[in-house]
């Protein structure tokens, strides 16, 4: 049996652990509900009410990032020393450094141009030093891990949102996203995933 992931039809907190998935070539039900009450029997297994939620089997799992981590280390995409966890976590972990001003600013004109101006660029030129340091393919190691997937969907959902303006100029990042985009499991993905609000 494939394991299930349960989400809106939207991006948002399941999008990297589709990612994921997708990059380790697992087969799985992609639930795309509309909502949690309409979907039978779903509500009742939500340790906290809340999307996204991973099944396989007896494996069942909440909070998005919980389940990113399951399943990076699952599939080898999480390191292979404690160190290297630590390090791919803390660039996976970023990316909430970026999109969480974001859904905080948006309702305000004022905030919204400081993200605009300030954040954007402070989060993405760390990230392009950070890049180019080790080597300018992987964010940790000599390989792709999750840390390496979460900036490529924070990369692309910024684009997404709007700001693909503020996020040009960096040769080393754009070359990493477009590389990650042209794997071919990815790439198949990308091409049939369906357009969403969000």
């Amino acid at each position: 049996m494939s394991p299930t992931l349960y989400y809106f039809n939207g991006q948002g907190r399941g999008e990297l652990i589709r990612l994921i998935l997708t990059f380790a070539n697992v087969k799985f039900d992609d639930q795309r509900v509309k909502s949690i009450k309409e979907t039978q029997g779903l509500s009742e297994k939500l340790a906290f009410g809340q999307l996204p939620f991973y099944e396989d089997n007896d494996v069942r799992i909440s909070q998005s990032y919980a389940i990113a981590r399951y399943v990076a280390k699952q599939h080898g995409l999480a390191g292979s020393t404690d160190l290297e966890s630590a390090l791919i976590d803390g660039v996976a972990d970023s990316l909430w450094d970026i999109l969480s001003p974001y859904f905080s600013s948006r309702d305000n004109p004022e905030k919204l141009q400081k993200f605009k101006d300030e954040t954007i660029q402070k989060f993405v030129s760390k990230l392009e030093e950070l890049l180019i340091k080790n080597g300018g393919q992987h964010f940790v190691g000599k390989q792709y891990t999750w840390g390496d997937i979460a900036i490529y969907f924070g990369f692309e959902y910024l684009k997404k949102l709007g700001f693909g303006e503020q996020i040009k100029g960096y040769p080393t990042l754009e070359a990493f996203a477009l590389k990650f985009s042209q794997i071919p499991q990815i790439a198949e993905y990308l091409k049939n995933r369906p357009e969403t609000q969000f």
